[in-house]
């Protein structure tokens, strides 16, 4: 995750996977010491270059979570709750002649 770019929620576990280097360029914020590559090998970054926003803990903390839930929640998953809960009601379609649900067409009588 972190060779694109991505945080892992616990660092922790990541960093017996990254290089010294790595872990410094993509969590700790410093200069990249050598060539930087992504999942695919490809070259992102060059000795001196250092990750745009900082360190891992700067950049957390300008991330925002808006977590609300809107006035209508409750009411609306009780009502889905039981609409899920009543019987499943067909409705019959018009039935059209010759349809197994409507009337059989008319035979003409053989002279």
């Amino acid at each position: 995750m972190a060779r694109s770019g991505a945080y892992m929620a616990n660092p922790d576990a990541v960093r017996p996977l990254l290089s010294e280097d790595e872990w410094g360029f993509w969590y700790e914020g410093r200069p990249a010491e050598g060539e930087i590559r992504d999942q695919d090998g490809i070259v992102i970054a060059v000795a001196g270059e250092r990750r745009e926003g900082g360190d891992y803990a700067k950049r957390m903390s300008r991330v925002r979570v808006w977590n609300t839930v809107m006035n209508e929640h409750n009411y609306l998953v009780r009502n889905w709750e039981a609409s899920l809960s009543e019987p499943v009601r067909r409705v019959r379609e018009p039935a059209f002649a010759g349809s197994p649900a409507g009337p059989a067409p008319e035979r003409r009588k053989s002279p």
